[in-house]
């Protein structure tokens, strides 16, 4: 919470994202493969999710709600398609839960792999749920993201990779120049 602020107040940002996604500590506690706790953060869905909550809810206190988004990474390409254990049930107490909380925007992050077959699904679990900016795409065309904007399945796409390896990358949608592929080495 106190980084959060000071990015908003000291260092100027204009939002914080919270890292709740791609196997860090706090996808960590979600993930019942991942978490063997015994106590109140392990074990049921509730539990599992409490230390994400119980952030988001202590930076929610420090940040003004319309200022912090939450990255989540239900399904992602570890190797294979990796999803959630109690996919549907985690999403059904955890977006709700998420929302009542006050958080505005969430991130659907799908980790380098094809959207379709991670974010996209999730998205369109999510979507009926949340009533807030939902943000997601990432591998996905200028034509692909425009359906899912055009659908209502998505407010905004991100392009992490894509701006890496094209900082022109607005200009190159604009003009529709092709983008210069992502390569590990940038």
């Amino acid at each position: 919470a106190d980084a959060a602020r000071r990015a908003i107040d000291t260092a100027g940002f204009d939002a914080v994202e919270l890292h709740v996604g791609h196997g860090y500590l706090a996808d960590q506690f979600l993930d019942a493969r991942v978490n063997d706790r015994t106590d109140g953060y392990g074990g049921s869905v509730e539990n599992r999710c409490r230390f994400a909550l119980e952030l988001i809810e202590k930076v929610l206190a420090a940040v003004p709600a319309d200022r912090v988004i939450a990255r989540i990474s239900p399904s992602r390409f570890m190797g294979g398609i990796y999803d959630w254990h109690d996919l549907d049930e985690m999403l059904a107490y955890f977006i709700p839960a998420l929302q009542s909380l006050g958080l505005k925007a969430l991130d659907i992050s799908c980790a380098n792999s094809v959207y379709a077959d991670t974010a996209g699904r999730i998205v369109r679990m999510v979507r009926p749920m949340w009533d807030g900016v939902l943000i997601g795409g990432a591998s996905l065309t200028v034509d692909a993201a425009n359906a899912e904007l055009d659908a209502g399945l998505l407010d905004l796409v991100t392009w992490g990779r894509a701006f890496l390896a094209n900082p022109d990358l607005a200009d190159k949608i604009a003009k529709d120049e092709p983008w210069t592929p992502f390569e590990d080495a940038m």
